[in-house]
């Protein structure tokens, strides 16, 4: 086993659920059947977490998503990187944890932070809002300084 194996074997023990490595070397789950989560290994032995959202067609819906998305990014939030694959077309939030920290603990809790984060932005999107609530408020109240706009 490699240390992808292993770090998912204790994963899994502490999520009491199965998590196996497929043939792509990616670990997959589904969150309650709304959305993907996709675990991998970096070109730098780090961990890669994304949590693939939803489909945006093009159009100004989804540039007022992306540009939400950039204003959420700039607030540096735990939650994780909101980001977009042409690809898929996908809304895509990930995050990326260091080699150094990786044991089953972290990654568990980074994991539920990115899963509450991607819940948030799949409501609001699924309500036809371009970002959850919390972010559109509280950019709003922040202000930029010197009246400076995204």
């Amino acid at each position: 086993m490699n240390f992808f194996e292993d770090l998912l074997k204790d994963l899994a023990s502490l999520m009491d659920l199965p998590l196996h490595v497929d043939h792509r070397g990616v670990c997959c789950l589904r969150v309650d059947d709304q959305f993907e989560v996709q675990m991998e290994v970096g070109k730098k032995n780090d961990l890669i977490i994304l949590a693939f959202i939803n489909e945006l067609g093009p159009g100004k819906f989804r540039e007022e998503v992306l540009k939400e998305g950039l204003k959420a990014n700039n607030q540096l939030l735990p939650g994780g990187i909101v980001s977009f694959s042409g690809k898929t077309n996908q809304l895509v939030i990930y995050k990326r944890l260091p080699n150094e920290l990786l044991n089953a603990q972290s990654v568990l809790e980074t994991l539920s932070s990115l899963i509450d984060y991607a819940t948030q932005w799949l409501v609001s999107l699924k309500e036809g809002k371009t970002a959850p609530a919390f972010l559109v408020t509280r950019s709003a109240s922040s202000g930029l300084p010197f009246g400076m706009k995204l």
